[in-house]
C-alpha cells in the first residue's frame, strides 16, 4: 500500500498483480480458474489502488489519512474478490451438510465468515503504515522517491549540461 502511495496506482497494481501470481505459484490451491483469478491476481492486483487517494491529492498533505482510507478500500475490494470466490468456487467442496448447503445464501454467509481474516491483515497494515507515516523522515524520503522517471531524466540531462559548458 505504501509502495502504491510512492509510485502511484499504475504502478501499484502492476506489483500487486505480480504479488498475487506468487503468491498462487507458492501455496496454489486452484479448484476453477475462476476461483484463480478471483484469489489471486484480482484480489492482490486490487489492493494496488490503495494510492488513488494520494496520487488525487484529495487530503492534501494529510498522508496517514490517505493511507487509511484508500487501505480500507482496497481491502473491502480484496474481501469482496475473496468472498464471491468462496461463492463461486469453494461452496460445493467445503460443507458440513449437503442440505444446509445447497442455498447460496447459506455458502455466501460461510464465506463472508471465513475470509473476514483480511480485516486482521489490514488493522496490522494500516496501524504499521500510519506510525511509518508520521514519520517526518520518511515521508520526505517518500515524496523524494515520488518523482516521476522523466522529471529525474531531465534534471540530470540539464546537469550534465551545465558540467560541459
Amino acid at each position: 500500500m505504501i509502495y502504491s502511495m510512492m509510485f502511484g496506482t499504475r504502478r501499484g497494481v502492476l506489483v500487486c498483480l505480480i504479488y498475487g501470481t506468487l503468491q498462487a505459484l507458492q501455496d496454489p490451491y486452484i479448484l476453477h480458474p475462476m476461483q484463480f483469478l478471483l484469489d489471486y491476481p484480482l484480489a492482490y492486483g486490487l489492493m494496488g489502488i490503495s494510492g488513488f487517494l494520494a496520487e488525487k491529492k484529495l487530503f492534501k498533505n494529510k498522508h496517514i489519512v490517505n493511507f487509511i482510507l484508500g487501505g480500507i478500500v482496497a481491502v473491502a475490494l480484496r474481501y469482496a474478490c475473496h468472498v464471491c470466490s468462496g461463492v463461486f468456487a469453494f461452496a460445493d467442496y467445503f460443507y458440513w451438510d449437503e442440505e444446509l448447503m445447497s442455498t447460496y445464501a447459506t455458502s455466501a454467509i460461510y464465506s463472508l465468515t471465513y475470509n473476514s481474516s483480511v480485516f486482521v491483515d489490514m488493522a496490522i497494515a494500516l496501524v504499521l503504515g500510519a506510525i511509518m507515516l508520521s514519520s517526518k523522515s520518511f515521508v520526505r524520503q517518500m515524496e523524494a522517491s515520488a518523482l516521476p522517471l522523466s522529471a529525474s531524466e531531465d534534471e540530470s540531462d540539464t546537469d550534465e549540461n551545465e558540467i560541459e559548458e
